[in-house]
C-alpha cells in the first residue's frame, strides 16, 4: 500500500498521483472538515452533539500545545479528508476545554439523557478529567512523547483513492517534526479497512478481548525502542 503514495522526506506533505496534497488545517477548513467528521463518525456521541460542538472540537486542535492537525485537499481546493493527533494525556484538557459547549449541546438534546451510551461516556471523561484511576492497568507504557491519533476520516465520494494512508504518512512526518517517539489509537474490531490501513504501515495491535464492539488499541514507535512493560 505504502508503494502507492509518493512518499516525500520527513516533514515534507506526502502527494498522491491524482494531485491531491495534504496541508496543515486552519480555522476556515473547520466547516468543511466538520462534515467530512459527522460523515466519518455518524452516530459517534461528538457527532450527536451537533455542529456547534463539532466546530469546537475542530478548532481546539488547532490551538493546542502539541496536537496536530492536517487536511487533504484536491487540485480545486476541495478538502477530502483529515487528521487529528494530540499528546497522549490530552483527554482531561480537552474535556475542560469543551465543557462549556457540551453541556449546551445536551440541554438542547435532552433525548440524549435516555441514551446507556451517552452516560457510559460521561463516567469516563468524568474519571479522564478528575485523573480517576482505571479499571485496568496499560498493557504497555510508551515511549514519551507520545501522542494519540484521534480521528481521520475521508469523504466518502474520495474513497479509494489512497486519501487515508496519505493522510496516515504525513500525520507520522508531523510527529517526528515534534519530536513524538510512539503513536498509539484505538478503532473498532468492525471498522476492518482502518485496521488493514493501520497494520500495513507499521502499526500493531495489543491483544484485547474478543468481541465484535471492542475497540482495539494500536501503536506505533517511530524509533526503534523495546517495548517497555507498564508498571
Amino acid at each position: 500500500m505504502v508503494s502507492n503514495a509518493i512518499r516525500q522526506p520527513a516533514g515534507a506533505s506526502p502527494v498522491l498521483a491524482e494531485g491531491v496534497i495534504v496541508r496543515p488545517m486552519n480555522k476556515d477548513d473547520v466547516p468543511e472538515v466538520g462534515q467530512i467528521h459527522k460523515e466519518a463518525f455518524a452516530g459517534y456521541m461528538n457527532t450527536r452533539l451537533g455542529a456547534s460542538y463539532t466546530r469546537a472540537f475542530l478548532r481546539w486542535f488547532l490551538t493546542s500545545k502539541g496536537a496536530a492537525a492536517l487536511v487533504a485537499r484536491e487540485p480545486h481546493g476541495t478538502i477530502v479528508g483529515y487528521v487529528l493527533g494530540a499528546p497522549i494525556d490530552y483527554g482531561p484538557a480537552m474535556n475542560r476545554d469543551l465543557l462549556f459547549t457540551a453541556a449546551t449541546s445536551v440541554i438542547i438534546r435532552p433525548w440524549l439523557f435516555f441514551s446507556q451510551t451517552f452516560w457510559t461516556i460521561v463516567a469516563g471523561r468524568i474519571r479522564s478529567t478528575f485523573n480517576i484511576a482505571p479499571a485496568h492497568k496499560p498493557v504497555f507504557r510508551y515511549p514519551e512523547p507520545a501522542m494519540s491519533l484521534v480521528a481521520l476520516g475521508v469523504a466518502s465520494c474520495a474513497r479509494g483513492k489512497k486519501i487515508g494512508l496519505c493522510l496516515l504518512l504525513a500525520f507520522e512526518d508531523k510527529a517526528r517534526e515534534l519530536g513524538v517517539r510512539s503513536l498509539q489509537l484505538t478503532v473498532y474490531r468492525t471498522n476492518v479497512a482502518a485496521r488493514k490501513l493501520y497494520e500495513a504501515n507499521g502499526w500493531t495491535a495489543l491483544q484485547e478481548e474478543a468481541g465484535e464492539e471492542t475497540a482495539i488499541q494500536y501503536f506505533r514507535y517511530l524509533q526503534d525502542e523495546a517495548i517497555v512493560p507498564g508498571a
